[in-house]
Order: structure tokens, then C-alpha cells, then sequence
């Protein structure tokens, strides 16, 4: 995504992989894990995110529903796979749905 480099570290999985993004300006970072999913959206909010009691917000975005949870997460399935950004730094969630758009 525009404004972020892969810090060269992959951690991956039989149908699954993890990327570690870095920014170009300061400390903010975040990860994607891409896992392969028979999830649809709903299934999605009932296996993932109503089981962890996470507080989430739904939205339609591109065709996809995101679901922001927690303070700097957004999770979506799309055509079988299964993406979950995290981040450990103060990306807005402007910031987290631009990058969720991008993918």
C-alpha cells in the first residue's frame, strides 16, 4: 500500500501467509495475515468475531464487508481467502480502510 514497505519478513503456513508492513515516514507498522476460507461475511462475523467477543463495526466497501474490531483492526473475506490486518500503532480507520481498498 502507498506510503508503507514490506520490511522483507513473510511468515507463512501450509494456506496461509503473513506479511509485515513498515511506514516510509515513522514508526506505524502493521501485518496481514491472508488465509485460505470456505467463509463467506457472515460466517466470518460468527467464527471470528462474535466468538472473541470483539466490539466490531460492519461496513460495505468495493463489493466487500469490512469489519473494523478492536482499536487498529479490519478483517474481510474475499473470493476464498481470508485477510485480517492487524496493527500495533495508531493507523486511523480512514488509514485501515484506504489500506483494506488497496488489497
Amino acid at each position: 500500500p502507498s506510503g508503507f514497505n514490506m520490511n522483507n519478513e513473510v511468515a507463512y503456513s501450509p494456506g496461509q501467509v503473513t506479511l509485515f508492513f513498515k511506514s516510509n515516514s515513522d514508526n506505524r507498522s502493521f501485518k496481514l495475515t491472508q488465509t485460505a476460507s470456505a467463509w463467506d461475511s457472515e460466517s466470518l462475523q460468527q467464527s471470528f468475531l462474535a466468538t472473541d467477543n470483539n466490539q466490531y463495526q460492519a461496513v460495505d466497501s468495493n463489493g466487500k464487508k469490512l469489519y473494523f474490531y478492536g482499536k487498529n483492526n479490519v478483517t474481510w473475506v474475499d473470493k476464498g481467502i481470508w485477510y485480517n490486518l492487524e496493527s500495533d500503532t495508531d493507523l486511523s480507520r480512514a488509514q485501515l480502510h484506504s489500506l483494506a481498498d488497496s488489497i
